[in-house]
């Protein structure tokens, strides 16, 4: 993105993802006097790229308070959820839904991993002299 040929990471959300990503970084960089990633900006070499950050904090008690927030959002998911899911999906699911789900089901049933990444961690753990008896205890095997 920063080296020739110049270009952009196509945005998720398509238009909407692009209106996304120019708002992003025109409160992070200019809002913030970090500078936005333009031309302007930019040196041939990019050693002068930043990542900005602006984090905008609301207390939902100082508006219409944590009760109706809360009713609100509820409201709104139980709305979305109750779309009807494309063919071949099950359900819809809101942001952090599938998270949730897989952290649940890896603490009841543990983390995969493939057979080469295993003989990866057991290599490695030879390498500081743990024993074959002892690594697999350490994994919860």
């Amino acid at each position: 993105m920063y080296n020739p040929p110049y270009g952009a990471i196509l945005p998720f959300g398509l238009h909407k993802g692009g209106g996304l990503a120019v708002i992003c970084d025109l409160l992070a960089g200019a809002l913030t006097g970090g500078k936005t990633h333009s031309p302007r900006t930019i040196k041939k070499d990019s050693t002068d790229i930043i990542n900005n950050m602006l984090s905008i904090i609301i207390d939902p008690a100082s508006m219409g308070g944590t009760e109706m927030f809360e009713d609100e959002v509820e409201n709104f998911i139980t709305w979305v959820k109750s779309a009807k899911p494309q063919p071949g999906v099950p359900e819809v699911l809101t942001p952090g839904e599938p998270e949730r789900a897989r952290r649940v089901d890896r603490e009841k049933n543990g983390v995969p991993i493939d057979a080469t990444t295993w003989q990866q961690l057991v290599d490695t753990a030879r390498k500081v002299r743990l024993n074959d008896i002892d690594i697999p205890q350490m994994a919860g095997a």
